[in-house]
């Protein structure tokens, strides 16, 4: 999906939800303020962690790999 960002008054606010309420949900998706700001700042948590404690990064193989020798050295 792509994303635009709108600026309304809220004079049209209703005439604009309804308006967009007649797109299906798998076409169009309003999200709210609040619930972007909240994703935005644990992304930005996530990245402020990752910048501080820089940690090699294990591709999906790599990751599998370890996993499956921690699970068989430690079975039983």
């Amino acid at each position: 999906m792509k994303t635009i960002t709108l600026h309304y008054s809220e004079s049209i606010y209703e005439k604009l939800k309804n308006f967009l309420d007649t797109f299906s949900k798998e076409d169009l998706e309003v999200e709210d303020t609040s619930k972007f700001e909240k994703i935005k700042s644990q992304l930005q948590r996530d990245y402020d962690l990752y910048k501080q404690n820089p940690t090699d990064v294990l591709s999906v193989n790599e990751a599998e790999a370890e996993m499956d020798l921690f699970i068989k050295n430690n079975e039983n």
